[in-house]
């Protein structure tokens, strides 16, 4: 029996978030965030936001979701959902004052 092993960009995960008493559900995988990310450009943060919102948000949400962004809170909410999708991680940056050996 062979086990087809999972593409991780396709790998959901679902995830809550209350904004202000009221429930999203939301299903994002690593294409999802990458499209965000690679959307967001000076003059285009609400838009992208907006666009990772509404392809993630499960569809009894829909109607929730869009009284908060046209409140304008896309950006924190988007905010909100690509840190509670991304995994902790730890990173350290050393920068030696040495010059290297020639």
């Amino acid at each position: 029996m062979s086990k087809t092993k999972k593409n991780p960009r396709e790998e959901i995960k679902r995830i809550t978030i209350e904004f202000d008493g009221v429930p999203l559900h939301f299903s994002v995988n690593l294409k999802r965030f990458h499209d965000y990310q690679d959307s967001i450009l000076p003059n285009n943060k609400v838009r992208a936001a907006d666009n990772f919102l509404t392809r993630c948000i499960d569809k009894q949400d829909q109607e929730s979701l869009v009284e908060i962004v046209d409140k304008g809170y896309a950006l924190e909410l988007a905010g909100e959902l690509a840190m509670a999708f991304r995994p902790s991680v730890s990173i350290a940056v050393k920068v030696s004052s040495e010059e290297s050996p020639t």
